[in-house]
């Protein structure tokens, strides 16, 4: 087996892997689970925001029609977080998303202070680095979260608590545990995830976590072939 025949293997690996130039999404929404519904307000709108809405993981089913291959083939399914409170989205129903960096979106809206900032995207990336998806087992803790997501996103301020300033969440919330995750993500020091969101003029605007690890194992196995290869050779 030649060293030019390692090397192209090795790069078809890392190819194969990584997304596609694709930026479209249509997904079907499956409802959210876990979650509750809890009551969120938001008094810097005009007129203000008030009103109850689903908390907790977003969960989608990719269709026909997708171009990004980010999140997997047609047939899998998603986790997601809504980032956006201006619009609204039907379970069962079929929407196709732009995938866009989270400083362009959400769209703008009535209920909306605009695009994530870089700071609001730290806090973000900290949010999810120190409570994975995979971490929200529980109705509670994944109704916690997403307040404390939309509290980042929809806080004029810099402080971030779900029970003060213009963006607050009550009712079937556990705001002390929302509270909570704020205040330790803040000094998470861990890998930040790679965030995209799904912008839609149709739909509610999703945030998403790429999945890495699955790349970085190919691309690791592929740069093992290569050592193989030279150790071979030094033979």
């Amino acid at each position: 087996m030649s060293k030019r025949f390692l090397i192209a293997a090795a790069i078809g690996l890392w190819v194969a892997v990584t997304p596609a130039a694709g930026t479209i999404i249509t997904a079907t929404f499956l409802g959210v689970n876990p979650g509750r519904t809890i009551r969120v307000y938001d008094g810097s709108t005009s007129p203000a925001l008030s009103r109850y809405v689903s908390a907790g993981v977003y969960n989608f089913r990719i269709q026909p029609g997708t171009t990004y291959t980010g999140l997997g083939a047609v047939g899998d399914t998603f986790g997601a977080f809504c980032i956006d409170l201006g619009n609204t989205i039907a379970r069962n129903h079929t929407y196709t998303w732009s995938v866009v960096d989270p400083s362009d979106s959400p769209n703008p809206s009535t209920y909306s202070d605009g695009h994530i900032s870089a700071s609001e995207m730290l806090a973000l990336q900290r949010l999810i680095g120190a409570y994975p998806l995979s971490s929200l087992s529980t109705r509670a803790q994944a109704a916690a979260f997403q307040a404390a997501l939309w509290e980042i996103v929809n806080e004029s301020g810099s402080v971030y608590y779900v029970t003060v300033g213009n963006f607050r969440a009550s009712r079937y919330l556990d705001t002390a545990l929302a509270n909570q995750m704020l205040t330790v993500s803040a000094g998470y020091q861990g890998a930040l995830p790679l965030l995209k969101a799904l912008t839609s003029p149709c739909a509610q605007d999703m945030l998403v976590v790429i999945p890495e690890p699955a790349t970085l194992s190919l691309l690791s196995a592929g740069m093992g072939i290569l050592a193989l290869h030279r150790r071979h050779v030094r033979r």
